[in-house]
């Protein structure tokens, strides 16, 4: 009994010891973490971090650490576990309200007008309201955020591997990106673990400074690893790209991306009320 209840705490621990020893790498030596990922888990088993100490008492097998998907995964329940609301499961419905185009495409499309009261409806429906009951909201956020950035993240890889001249393979740029967007989701989770502190009435601090201080950090660790440690590292694992290369395909990539979201909120709407204007002429 005692075993397998020491297995099974084994089992719920060593996950979280392997993400964290992810964090350690990267923020310690991402250099030679990223170098030994194509080598294979036993050279990444064997890069000492301070949690093999924990590890070593819990299990006699390998120590390695989280693959980039699963580690991905593990810093984005790590933000949602510490309170960060992600706010993707009505992100168009939202932007539509914020700009009035929703308003102004049903007085164009009246039709619209019985399809949203519909969905009204049906969504304070007294079966739906139960279901969603049994429904964590706050995980099936993460969840979500989960699928949708595999996705966002494979096509920035891609691009970044073309922009950047083929230099690197598609599987290496997708983890690289995937395990510094972890990293994003990790950091944001402390960040936002002491803003709720400092946003506490005991701190009796200025309600904007808090704020201030969430907005100020977060920006830095998303410079840190998507621009900085990027332009650090990518050159000293190859050679022939250079730290200028790097710097064109990341600004490149990000550029078009900041595109991509213009048009798919304000341009996206700018669209849907323009042809919906001509529509209503004819």
């Amino acid at each position: 009994m005692w075993y397998q209840t020491w297995a099974v705490l084994a089992d719920l621990v060593i996950p979280i010891l392997a993400g964290l020893k992810v964090v350690w790498l990267i923020a310690v030596s991402p250099t030679k973490f990223f170098r030994s990922l194509p080598e294979g888990t036993r050279n990444l088993a064997s890069l000492r971090t301070p949690v093999d100490v924990i590890w070593r008492a819990l299990t006699t097998e390998e120590r390695a650490p989280l693959d980039a998907g699963k580690f991905l995964f593990f810093g984005i329940l790590t933000a949602a576990l510490a309170g960060f609301g992600f706010d993707n499961t009505n992100r168009l419905s939202g932007m539509l309200a914020q700009t009035g185009a929703l308003n102004e495409l049903t007085q164009q499309i009246p039709g619209l007008t019985e399809v949203t009261l519909r969905l009204r409806i049906l969504s304070e429906d007294e079966t739906i309201v139960a279901i969603q009951a049994f429904f964590d909201g706050d995980i099936i956020a993460a969840i979500i955020e989960f699928i949708a950035t595999l996705f966002i993240l494979m096509l920035f890889a891609y691009l970044f591997r073309l922009i950047a001249g083929r230099q690197i393979s598609a599987t290496d740029s997708y983890s690289f990106w995937l395990y510094l967007t972890g990293m994003q989701y990790f950091t944001t989770a402390i960040t936002f673990v002491f803003f709720k502190v400092f946003s506490l009435p005991a701190v009796d601090l200025p309600q904007f400074t808090p704020e201030f201080f969430f907005l100020v950090v977060e920006y830095g660790w998303l410079i840190l690893w998507l621009y900085a440690l990027p332009l650090i590292i990518l050159p000293r694992l190859y050679q022939t790209l250079t730290v200028r290369r790097t710097l064109i395909a990341l600004l490149v990539t990000h550029g078009l991306f900041l595109l991509i979201g213009w048009l798919f909120r304000a341009g996206f709407t700018s669209l849907i009320l323009f042809w919906s204007s001509i529509a209503a002429r004819f």
